[in-house]
């Protein structure tokens, strides 16, 4: 198995994880950029958002960590991307300054691992994050090959497809819309823009369905 390259992003700065990567037998290089996602990529293909248990548990709270995760799928794809956790499991039984329950914490990765089939990985310390991050890549470069489905029942997304996501969430429009309605509109901006006659061109949506769709489009939600 060869060695892997890594890219730390410049806000990790503070963190020791360069040098420990660095110092990584199985790491050829390391550098810093400022990455629009995640915070750590691996071989320029796989991507890592690393939490300490503190940031983990702010993300659950403001649903960050769903938005991070759904980035990740974008661009690298559901099956290279990773959450990893700088502290162990149980740590979650105190949490300081906090009045986020444990069970909430716990309740929330069964959630994202149901939902979405990201299971975040716990490592006790900085030196276990870097070898768990390190060990991943290589294996990757096997070939082994980790099959993700997207996540269809989460709370922040239907699909990766924007416009696809945006149909789906119309009272009484299921999939059979979608290729038609973008054959027609061609963007989600076109379609905030549709009329109630130009909607009941396309086939099986009727009056009382295009106002549905009008009305959800310019809601407050």
């Amino acid at each position: 198995m060869g060695e892997v390259d890594v890219v730390i992003d410049m806000r990790e700065s503070r963190s020791d994880m360069f040098e420990l990567f660095r110092d990584h037998n199985d790491v050829a290089s390391v550098e810093t950029e400022m990455l629009d996602v995640g915070d750590i990529i691996v071989n320029g293909e796989i991507v890592f958002e690393r939490k300490s248990r503190g940031d983990f548990v702010s993300s659950i709270k403001n649903r960050r960590l769903e938005n991070q995760i759904e980035a990740m799928y974008d661009l690298f794809g559901p099956e290279k991307s990773y959450v990893v956790v700088e502290t162990n499991y149980e740590d979650f039984e105190y949490i300081p300054y906090s009045q986020f329950t444990p069970a909430s914490v716990y309740g929330y990765i069964g959630s994202i691992s149901a939902r979405w089939q990201m299971v975040p990985l716990f490592t006790s310390n900085p030196e276990n994050l870097v070898d768990a991050v390190t060990r991943i890549g290589r294996k990757h470069s096997e070939d082994t090959s980790r099959i993700v489905r997207e996540p269809i029942d989460s709370p922040t997304t239907k699909s990766s497809d924007f416009f696809e996501r945006t149909v789906l969430q119309f009272t009484g429009v299921g999939k059979s819309k979608i290729d038609p309605l973008r054959e027609k509109f061609g963007s989600v901006a076109e379609l905030s823009n549709a009329t109630e006659s130009q909607l009941t061109t396309i086939d099986g949506i009727g009056s009382s369905t295009a106002e549905t769709i009008i009305e959800e489009l310019h809601s407050d939600d």
